[in-house]
């Protein structure tokens, strides 16, 4: 790396810091900025580049349903049936990483947004998982969209 496009990087990351009134290099700082250079469109992968970054969504669809009635019997609780928020190949496309597509279950979201976050950053790999009711556990396949 030449002094220089490193001596860009830190002032670009200096302004955005200036930008939203964040105060001295502190973790929260950083986080602060990669957020708004996410949303201002301008995050990139190398920070030497001067170009927008690619963005990603994520597309989530639902693989199964399962219900585990031998559990339901020693711990009823809720309808003995598999969820019903979801369909098997049903399809949410998100927008942001922050907020659920519309309809889709808070608590599954909970559970997947992890992966959600580092697929719109760019992960390429396709992941399963499911939320984590134990009764009634719904399978998800999660990849990375370019938008």
């Amino acid at each position: 790396m030449r002094s220089g496009d490193f001596a860009r990087a830190v002032t670009t990351d200096l302004q955005a810091i200036h930008a939203i009134g964040a105060a001295g290099p502190c973790r929260e700082s950083q986080l602060r900025v990669r957020t708004a250079r996410y949303h201002a469109g301008t995050m990139t992968s190398d920070p030497n580049r001067s170009e927008p970054g690619e963005r990603f969504k994520c597309r989530i669809t639902v693989l199964r349903k399962d219900f585990n009635e031998d559990l339901y019997r020693a711990h009823p609780y809720g309808e003995p049936a598999a969820c019903s928020r979801f369909e098997v190949g049903q399809e949410f496309l998100t927008d942001s990483p922050w907020d659920p597509p519309p309809a889709f279950c808070p608590w599954a979201w909970g559970d997947l947004r992890p992966i959600i976050h580092r697929l719109h950053a760019g992960n390429p790999t396709v992941m399963v998982s499911c939320c984590t009711d134990g009764l009634r556990p719904v399978f998800f396949r999660l990849e990375a969209i370019p938008v």
